[in-house]
């Protein structure tokens, strides 16, 4: 579960069997009620309880069973997507979830109303409500309580909270029509402009397109900073950008003309969708507009760490160059942009901590204005790790259709690469497989990090974790063997 989500459900005892539940599935063994109760730090007892509670609440397919005083969790071909979707459905849930997605589709609630239609105490609804304060903090925001509840700050970071609560990979909103045809306008855009190789990351745009949709229909219009207005609007490709996006929101989202904020915020905001490949790199701008000595401090702060892993400058430099020159840029409408979540982080640090401690210590020691200095040096190592890697030989033909953080999404194909050798892989990562790629393709098996539309499907379809475990790549090669 994304940190944030966590946050979000305030009941201790619903946390605490979302815990449990993520132990059992990661655990290679049974565990016992000690071990998981001395992790927790709760009683023996409450952990029986709870894995009572839990094993009640699981849909067909999941059961936990017990063995010599162990428990494990046995999962009937339903596998990781049952525990995922069980997972985002006590979300759904949560009081503080409910109230947020009502925030996005312009409801304006009161407490003592809101306190009636979740059957709690104003009292508790207020404390509930002080924790979400807590979470906002982060973003720079505020909650205000009277005539109803409202999310009060710079629209930027409004935005980007929603963005970070509601954009999942199961999505409520990823089958409305207009959004595939908003995404099929972006991506006709950037073949215009000779970009056909750049690419942009399917789920984050429906999210992003969703967001600006409601806050424009509800009158809460972004301001964005006049050094970026000034640097982007006399660009061509944001004029012939910004043509095409008003004909999309007036054509298909009946948003009649935007102001020239929000189209530089659309031209800007695209960069937290664009997915780094080897093959692939993208500037919206050269950063120089802003800081003659831009590329200077880019190429001081790159080239040591580069050639202490590549043995020399690699010839993807470009990559990395557009990584760090959209970052400063996005910094410019919020430096949150900069921000990883908390288990990438963890497993990143758990598997390649060496080049990650190098690219922090090179922030740490570089004149280049990175906020979460943690937060970009796990972005940069997931580059490194996936240019590092190899193809590997074309056997058993495996597509895995992935979604994801721009910067993850190339980590993760590296460890795909990595976990699961001897066989053919395909990637398709910002969009789901159609008719004709399906056919063309010759699939043996589609892996997925998202719950796939699979009725264009004859092959089996296994579902991986958003953070996969080793179980996870266990279970793969096990399928891929027989």
């Amino acid at each position: 579960m994304k940190d944030i989500h966590f946050e979000l459900i305030i009941d201790k005892a619903v946390k605490r069997e979302i815990l449990i539940l993520q132990m059992l599935n990661m655990a290679d063994t049974p565990v016992s009620t000690l071990e998981i109760a001395t992790k927790l730090d709760v009683s023996v007892k409450t952990i029986i309880s709870d894995l009572q509670n839990i094993d009640n609440a699981l849909p067909t397919g999941l059961k936990i069973k017990k063995k010599y005083n162990l428990y494990y969790l046995e999962k009937d071909k339903i596998g990781n997507e049952g525990i995922n979707q069980f997972i985002i459905e006590l979300l759904f849930e949560s009081p503080l979830y409910k109230i947020i997605n009502a925030l996005i589709h312009g409801e304006c609630v009161t407490v003592p109303d809101w306190a009636e239609q979740l059957f709690i105490s104003e009292m508790s609804l207020k404390r509930y409500l002080a924790s979400l304060k807590k979470i906002l903090m982060g973003y720079n925001l505020k909650l205000k309580y009277t005539p109803s509840i409202e999310i009060r700050g710079s629209e930027v970071e409004c935005r980007k909270f929603f963005f970070d609560v509601l954009h999942s990979h199961n999505s409520r909103f990823r089958e409305k029509e207009e959004y595939d045809m908003l995404y099929s306008g972006l991506i006709e855009y950037a073949q215009s402009q000779e970009m056909s190789k750049v690419k942009l990351d399917y789920q984050r745009i429906l999210s992003w397109l969703f967001i600006v949709e409601h806050r424009i229909q509800d009158s809460h219009y972004i301001q964005v900073p006049q050094e970026i207005i000034s640097a982007v609007t006399d660009k061509d490709s944001f004029k012939i950008f910004a043509n095409s996006y008003n004909h999309f929101l007036k054509s298909v989202l009946n948003i009649n003309q935007v102001s020239v904020d929000e189209q530089v915020f659309a031209y800007v905001a695209i960069l937290d969708t664009v997915t780094y490949t080897e093959h692939s790199s993208f500037k919206a701008i050269n950063y120089r507009r802003f800081d003659q000595n831009a590329e200077t401090e880019i190429e001081a702060f790159l080239k040591p760490v580069l050639t202490l892993f590549f043995d020399g400058i690699p010839l993807f430099y470009s990559v990395f160059e557009s990584y760090i020159s959209n970052i400063l840029l996005l910094d410019k409408l919020t430096p949150l942009f900069e921000k990883n979540l908390e288990e990438i982080k963890e497993m990143v640090c758990e598997n390649s901590l060496y080049i990650y401690k190098q690219w922090l210590l090179a922030l740490e020691n570089s004149s280049l204005n990175i906020v979460y200095k943690e937060d970009v040096a796990t972005s940069l190592t997931m580059l490194t790790v996936a240019f590092k890697n190899a193809t590997v030989s074309k056997q058993y033909h495996v597509a895995f259709v992935l979604s994801g953080e721009s910067t993850y999404l190339s980590y993760l194909i590296a460890l795909i690469r990595l976990k699961i050798p001897n066989v053919k892989v395909s990637f398709l990562l910002n969009q789901e497989p159609d008719a004709t790629w399906i056919t063309d393709t010759d699939v043996d098996l589609f892996v997925a990090n998202f719950p796939m539309d699979t009725t264009l499907i004859e092959q089996r379809v296994f579902q991986l974790s958003y953070t996969p475990l080793e179980r996870d790549w266990r279970e793969l090669r096990e399928i891929i063997i027989s």
